[in-house]
């Protein structure tokens, strides 16, 4: 069970990163400072969760293969959770506590 705590916790904070990314603002680790925000309203958590479904499936290991069937199911029940569980209608808004519960 505690792997699977941590597993848990990896995958939200990886989903944060990457709503980052997706709303052009740049990550905690501050790999890429130079992209400008664009002037689009932010996107929902909803289909910001589909575009990371989305990434994860066309994303490959180091050795060229796809990541496993289960690995896509874990991300798409953790995503689901966040988004139900989430009282932030945008990214922007997701505190620490949303991804506790």
């Amino acid at each position: 069970m505690r792997f699977r705590n941590r597993s848990r916790r990896t995958c939200i904070e990886q989903i944060k990163e990457q709503n980052k990314l997706l709303l052009g603002n740049a990550p905690e680790s501050g790999s890429d400072s130079s992209k400008v925000k664009s002037g689009k309203p932010p996107a929902s958590l909803t289909s910001l969760r589909e575009e990371f479904l989305d990434y994860k499936r066309t994303t490959t290991k180091k050795d060229g293969t796809p990541l496993d069937d289960e690995t896509i199911t874990a991300y798409d029940q953790q995503t689901a959770e966040l988004v139900a569980n989430c009282k932030a209608k945008i990214p922007t808004d997701v505190t620490g506590m949303d991804l506790r519960r």
